[in-house]
């Protein structure tokens, strides 16, 4: 008795998996802008990516502020604005 098997793999598609974000908001240093704040206390920022405004939450972390992460695939992505605001 003889006994064959076979066995075969598909590998499937490469997705591109996304991957998380989160940007760092510091004053100018260069020069080319005012750092100065009227209010210093931002609630959240607009983001202008890849045409595309997001509305993205923002916390500190020791005098910092970071935004909350965004999931962006991989490849080149164009930053058209960054705005730090309040509802006040």
């Amino acid at each position: 008795m003889v006994g064959l098997i076979i066995v075969s793999c598909n590998k499937p598609a490469d997705v591109p998996a996304t991957q998380e974000v989160v940007f760092k908001a510091t004053t100018a240093t260069t020069g080319l802008k005012a750092g100065d704040c009227d209010n210093e206390v931002a609630h959240y920022a607009l983001i202008e990516i890849d045409n595309d405004i997001l509305k993205v939450d923002v916390f500190y972390l020791e005098g910092m502020i970071y935004t909350n992460t965004i999931k962006l695939s991989p490849g080149n992505h164009t930053i058209k604005s960054f705005v730090l605001k309040n509802d006040n």
